[in-house]
């Protein structure tokens, strides 16, 4: 592994990888994100796939926070121009895929591992932190109807008592 450090792009395979962002834009951070969330707990998650999923989900947080200071120079003004792309779903795919990333038969956490609790893990659960943040929440729409005003309870009235004929004489014709 080509690696000069534990954060998303401090590797060959991310820093390959940003030429497929910048020919295809989003599309190439979905295309990553997905491949990794959607590998089945007993397939194998390659070590390439897990960085470049790392990478992606470095650039939606960055979409969404502002905070551009892990990103490479051409990703930074590439981003620049494309945060509108990107989407409220995102964060979540996001998450997923750094969940199967950090998750077992995955090459990336073991070979990090081989140096024990690395900078790395920490490096990226402060990633799925700073996704946890950007993920929207679900909030309930306020009512469009007024509120009705308060008023003070008013006493029941007592129903007066109909006064009609007794029955008796009702019946008489």
């Amino acid at each position: 592994m080509g690696t000069w450090g534990s954060k998303p792009f401090e590797n060959d395979s991310a820093m390959d990888w940003t030429v497929e962002v910048e020919d295809h834009g989003v599309r190439a951070i979905h295309v990553a994100l997905k491949t990794a969330a959607q590998t089945a707990p007993n397939d194998y998650l390659d070590s390439d796939e897990a960085f470049f999923a790392v990478a992606a989900a470095e650039l939606v947080a960055a979409a969404r926070d502002g905070n551009v200071s892990r990103l490479p120079a051409e990703l930074k003004e590439w981003l620049a121009g494309a945060v509108a792309e990107f989407t409220d779903h995102d964060p979540r795919l996001a998450l997923r895929a750094l969940e199967r990333v950090m998750a077992g038969n995955s090459e990336l956490p073991t070979l990090w591992s081989e140096v024990g609790r690395s900078e790395w893990h920490v490096d990226t659960e402060k990633l799925i932190a700073r996704l946890s943040q950007a993920a929207p929440k679900v909030t309930v729409a306020p009512s469009r109807k007024k509120p009705r005003k308060a008023t003070a309870k008013k006493p029941a009235k007592k129903k007066a008592a109909l006064k009609s004929k007794p029955k008796a004489a009702r019946k008489k014709k």
